[in-house]
Order: C-alpha cells, then structure tokens, then sequence
C-alpha cells in the first residue's frame, strides 16, 4: 500500500459512537455547579475527567487550565470519550506550579482505554506533558505539547495507540525519556506529527523513540528536527522491540554531543530487535550519520543482536561533521539478515556508506546503492552493483531532493523488496526515462516524466 501505517480497527470506532451520547462544555468563566451546557459549562477539568461516560465529549473552550486533566473512567469500542478543544479555539492545560514525577502527565491516561485527546495545548508540565502507564486504544491527534519535565507525549504499557498531527517542542527539560516515547506497546501509529527544537540550554533527548517491547507498528510521514541524540530511535533495550516501519519521515539537524543520527537502529540492552523496515525516509544535515546500525551500548549489555533489518530506497545528504559522521554505517558485528538496497548517499562528510569490519558480510546484503563522493576511509565500501556518480537532485540545499532529469539514480534499483510507492506518494516504479526503460529508481523519489507530487520541502506543521 501507498500509505505506510497499521489501521487499528478502534479508530473505525470514532464514527460510530452513540448518537444519545452527551456533550459537554468546560470554560474558565463557567462553574461545576453549572449543567455542563455550552450556555452553562462546567469551570474545571476535573468535573469533566469525573462526569463522562462511554460515548461523551467534553469541549473546553478557550483559556487556561491550571490543573492535571486525569481521565476517571474508560470508553468502550464504539463509544470513545473524547476531550477536545471547541472548534476552532484552543483550550491550554498548563502545569504551572503542580508538580508531579517524569512518571506521571499532565494529561495522564494511565490505565484508561477508548480516550482520544484533540487539539488540545499542553505546557508547563513538570513531568511528561500526555502520559500513559498502561491501557490503550488510545487517539491522541492535533494536540500542541511544549516545556515538559518529561516526554512530551509516552505511551508506556499500553496496546493500540494512534498519535497523528501532534506538535512537540521543548520538552524533556528534566534530561528524561524522549519528545515521543513510545515503549512495550503492541499495535501503534505513529504520523504526521512535527516533532522539534530541544530546549535552549538542555542536554534533551531523541525525537520520536519506538523501544523496549514495543510491536506491530509504523512511524511514517512526521517531520523531525533540531533535537539532540536521534531524530528517530528504535532500540530492542531489554525486552526487544519486532515488527515496526519507519516510513517516508523527514529528519535532519540532529545536532546532539554525544549522538547525532537522522535514524539509529539498535538493542542497547540486549533485547533483540527485529523485523524492522525502514523505507523512503529523507535524512540530512545530521552531525553523525543518515542512519546508523549500531552496537550501542557495552556498557549496559555484552549482547546487542540485531535481526532482519531492512533499509530501502532511503535518501542520506550532507551527514557528518568535524570529526566523524558519514550517509550510512553498519557498526554492529551480531546482525542476521540485514539488507541495504536502493538508497541513495550522497556528499556526506568522511563516508557514504561503511560497514565495521567486524559485520559478517554473510549476514549484510549490500547492493544497489548510488554512492556520491567516495571517500576512501576505513571501512567505506560500496557494496555490488552500485551506481557511483553525482546525483542530480533538484535543489538538496533547500530540502528538495527529487531527482533532476538525467540523474543516474533513475531505473538503478532493485525491485527485490522496494516499496510500492515514493516519499511523496507517487508509484513505483515510475514511467521509466527517455530510454523507455521501467524499473525501480534510487532513493526515496521516484522519477516521473509527468513530474512528481510536490511533497519536498520541509512540511512545518
């Protein structure tokens, strides 16, 4: 399919809640003696958390909030309680003065199931800003998250979560967790959401973080950016993480000091991680590398194993700095089955595409790759049927990396395993170039006689 990501059958269930549910207004010049209505609304957040039942909506209208929003009871599949700021306002929860662990949100869903969170403002958390330890089927979408102790959005324990169009900036000012964690979840979504900017002055975290016995579940089409350590982390940790996509992503200007990656793979713990595909991802500008398949960390494990991994049709530029950093490396000598096809690597700093000599080249298909600016450090290689030459990208230095007409990425591919379609949505393989030949191209675009779908500079949301 075109667009990466699970469908969870409890987001069918938001069209279908009870049409005799109740709705509910909550406004800073209303009273909780008040009937709820939105000539009468409710004053606080609490007298909604303790009043809804399955299938009700609490519309808070615009203003500030200075208490925790804490869900008393669950929905049920059909009838999910919502709470939502009013078409087009927006309501603020701000946390200012309430103190509370990195454990523990603003917005906490703990042990909730059938709760969906719209359009709402979260700031000033001391801990996390939307936080859950356990229950699911969870929607979390056009929420605002900023200055956070803690996560700006961590899914902890839970089961069927969709996080979609969120923004997240500034959070992790306790140096804990990352700006969206999500970790031993089964069955999860994780899209369209803009994720950027530590804190001025702050060590931060990683981007989006997928992690410790987590499954079953897509990372595609979000924006990541200006954060420290990685932009996108899927790490085994100690119970292992199988069966995620990270598709279609922009990442770049990871800048952090003690990592720096678009994209990390890796089982820091020991916990095996496996069955992971990363497919049409742009990554950029990064301080260490596009992507790296690492061995992090021996200090807390001797075993990082890590298991059919696949990278395809990927786009890395302009990655590394003064004194390492390159496009992509495998720096992992237990992976099983790990393939890099298709992508396309081009004037990263001291390697394109490097393989630590301790990676049995047994277990490490490389092929099909375009290698731009060779280097011929330690380590660097090219792998088979390669295509090394210039490019030809349409304008990389304002963040549009479509292939120009004539660029030697265009029918180079693999068709083993590529996917179906590009970064911006257009098929593959396209309608081939004026030689009239069809196959795969090189990278995450696709070329396109007719031109392709805009989807290039960076989209903020």
């Amino acid at each position: 399919m075109c667009s990466p990501g699970l469908a969870f059958a409890f987001v069918a269930a938001l069209a279908l809640n009870d049409a005799r549910a109740a709705v509910y207004y909550v406004a800073p010049s209303g009273s909780d003696a008040w009937p709820g209505t939105i000539a009468q609304p409710w004053r606080t957040l609490e007298k909604a958390a303790s009043s809804l039942a399955p299938g009700d909506t609490a519309y808070l209208r615009a203003g500030t909030y200075n208490e925790r929003l804490i869900p008393r009871t669950s929905g049920s599949f059909g009838a999910m309680i919502t709470f939502a700021s009013y078409p087009g306002e927006i309501a603020t929860i701000d946390g200012t003065g309430i103190e509370f662990s990195t454990d523990e949100g603003q917005v906490d869903l703990s042990q909730r199931e059938f709760i969906r969170l719209s359009h709402l403002r979260v700031t000033n958390a001391s801990g996390a800003a939307i936080y859950t330890d356990g229950g699911g089927s969870f929607v979390i979408e056009g929420c605002s998250v900023d200055t956070a102790g803690g996560s700006g959005v961590g899914i902890w324990n839970a089961h069927d979560v969709l996080v979609d169009g969120n923004e997240i900036v500034a959070v992790c000012t306790r140096g804990w967790q990352e700006h969206l964690t999500i970790a031993n979840t089964n069955g999860f979504e994780v899209r369209n959401n803009h994720v950027h900017h530590t804190a001025p002055g702050n060590p931060g975290k990683e981007g989006i973080c997928i992690k410790d016995g987590t499954a079953n579940g897509s990372v595609h089409d979000n924006h990541v950016h200006d954060v420290n350590f990685n932009g996108i982390y899927v790490d085994g940790s100690f119970r292992g993480v199988s069966n995620v996509e990270v598709a279609a992503n922009r990442v770049h200007d990871i800048r952090g000091e003690h990592a720096g990656n678009c994209i990390s793979i890796a089982s820091e713990a020991g916990g095996l991680n496996q069955n992971v595909r990363v497919v049409n991802n742009l990554g950029y500008d990064c301080a260490y590398s596009g992507l790296h398949v690492t061995n992090c960390c021996p200090q807390d494990a001797p075993h990082h194993p890590l298991k059919s991994i696949v990278i395809i049709n990927n786009t890395f530029v302009h990655n590394g700095r003064e004194p390492w950093g390159g496009g992509l490396v495998v720096e992992n000598d237990e992976i099983e089955g790990v393939v890099v096809r298709n992508n396309l690597i081009s004037d990263n700093y001291m390697f394109q595409l490097a393989a630590d000599a301790g990676a049995p080249p047994a277990r490490l298909v490389i092929d099909h790759n375009l290698i731009d600016g060779f280097r011929g450090t330690e380590n660097e290689i090219v792998g088979a049927d390669a295509v090394q030459a210039p490019a030809m990208l349409a304008d990389p230095a304002n963040g549009d990396f479509r292939l120009r007409a004539g660029s030697p990425a265009i029918d180079r591919g693999s068709a083993a395993s590529a996917p179906n379609c590009d970064f911006a949505g257009s098929a593959r393989p396209g309608d081939g170039d004026s030689d009239g030949v069809v196959a795969v191209d090189i990278g995450a675009y696709e070329w396109h006689t007719a031109g392709t779908k805009r989807r290039a500079v960076a989209p903020h949301r």
